[in-house]
């Protein structure tokens, strides 16, 4: 029997009958997040579970022997993976069921941060029956990071043998998704594959905007604050500057050597003593 830990959600991948292409892949999300589907399929007389959790826990395969998560037949339907915290989905890869393959076709799907079938956007919609002809999909996301990933379909099942959502949550990129994205990308959003800020850059901060591949200002800082990110304050900013002399450099340098408190002289008009 497969088996999951199933985390606080928070993030939702739902998933309605759609197709996917290939995409490069950081961390598999959907093992941090719980699923869930809108009804599960029962056979009578089986003790087989076909419940959303069995997508995914492999084997990455379409043998609906070897197990496939499975919703029953209505007319409208859904799987879904909620996230704890916002993401961003680089790629989807679905193995579907060999023998049923046509159930998926026609499969759409959707990103969301709200409840399912509300503030959505379409990653990928299976428009000339490319789930009965391709049962292992990968589909390339680029859009909104979101809290919520599913798909959906009508009059039919949703069958997944294996799904895979790959992906980074927000503010990382990288391998593993472990690199900070720079330090001046607005709010922290960095694309999960070159670390490029997505928004741009903080605008309190640069003063002409940034590289946005690497978050570094590119026409210096605005007033107060330095360095390239222009993330650190400068503190001659605003502060007045004195000019001493020469001998009170001298006096201050010793005294700041030698440590304890000792009185120093320098004679800046030396006199011989007959003199």
């Amino acid at each position: 029997m497969k088996m999951i830990s199933r985390l606080q959600a928070g993030v939702l991948l739902i998933i309605v009958a759609a197709r996917f292409l290939p995409v490069t892949a950081q961390i598999n999300l959907a093992l941090h997040g719980t699923v869930a589907q809108e009804t599960t399929y029962t056979l009578s007389g089986s003790d087989s579970s076909y419940d959303a959790t069995v997508a995914i826990e492999g084997p990455a395969n379409n043998n609906w022997e070897d197990g496939c998560s499975s919703t029953g037949y209505q007319a409208k339907t859904w799987w879904g993976l909620f996230l704890p915290r916002l993401a961003y989905i680089t790629n989807v890869k679905a193995y579907y069921r060999k023998d049923e393959a046509h159930r998926m076709n026609d499969f759409r799907l959707y990103f969301a941060n709200g409840s399912v079938y509300h503030k959505t956007e379409l990653c990928f919609r299976d428009t000339g029956k490319q789930a009965q002809s391709n049962l292992n999909q990968s589909i390339d996301c680029n859009l909104s990071p979101t809290r919520n990933i599913y798909y959906f379909n009508r009059n039919t099942f949703v069958e997944l043998c294996y799904i895979e959502i790959n992906g980074c949550w927000k503010g990382f990129w990288g391998e593993n998704c472990t690199v900070p994205c720079p330090h001046n990308c607005i709010d922290q959003h960095c694309h999960p594959a070159n670390g490029s800020c997505i928004w741009g850059c903080d605008p309190s901060k640069c003063l002409q905007g940034c590289f946005v591949s690497t978050g570094i200002c590119s026409g210096g800082c605005v007033l107060g604050q330095a360095g390239q990110y222009c993330n650190k304050y400068n503190l001659a900013y605003n502060q007045t500057a004195n000019i001493f002399p020469l001998a009170s450099i001298f006096q201050f340098l010793i005294s700041d050597l030698v440590g304890p408190p000792m009185s120093y002289y320098v004679n800046e008009n030396p006199q011989s003593k007959d003199g």
